[in-house]
């Protein structure tokens, strides 16, 4: 990928961005109004659907341009949930989650120093398993390929 190019556009971030603020300020009505008799109720429930349809947009939309990674998937998935709890989404969580993932995914250089603080901060797996697990498919492929040598033969 050239340096300049980026992987989300502008008119995207733009348009997607307008799905998020639009369901942050949504979500912000209904619970405002949710004291209101009968309508405030109603808008209430229709929230969380509007939540989860944002929750699949977003997530498919970020798959689609390259946002598959672990760390990204789970950031955005973790804003999106946390504006589903009531009376915690007046905070405007979902959004710079979400403007902060759309960054991550255009600077990837950022992104890997992101994941090499989270390995420290969060641990790293022991060596030995690492042996284990190379060892295993390293072993798997050497299977497989004699499978493949016996089928055609």
């Amino acid at each position: 990928m050239d340096e300049g190019q980026k992987k989300i556009s502008l008119p995207e971030i733009i348009i997607m961005g307008m799905l998020v603020i639009s369901s942050y300020l949504f979500s912000l009505f209904a619970d405002l109004s949710a004291p209101v008799p009968i309508i405030g109720q109603i808008i209430y429930a229709m929230n969380w659907g509007w939540d989860l349809v944002v929750l699949v947009i977003t997530q498919f939309w970020l798959i689609m341009k390259g946002g598959i990674g672990v760390s990204r998937q789970l950031t955005m998935l973790g804003g999106n949930l946390f504006d589903s709890i009531p009376y915690a989404n007046l905070l405007p969580v979902n959004v710079v989650i979400f403007f902060m993932v759309v960054y991550l995914v255009n600077h990837p250089k950022v992104m890997e120093k992101v994941e090499k603080v989270s390995k420290v901060a969060f641990g790293k797996l022991p060596a030995s398993t690492k042996k284990q697990s190379k060892q295993e498919t390293e072993s798997l492929s050497d299977n497989d390929l004699e499978d493949y040598a016996t089928q055609e033969a």
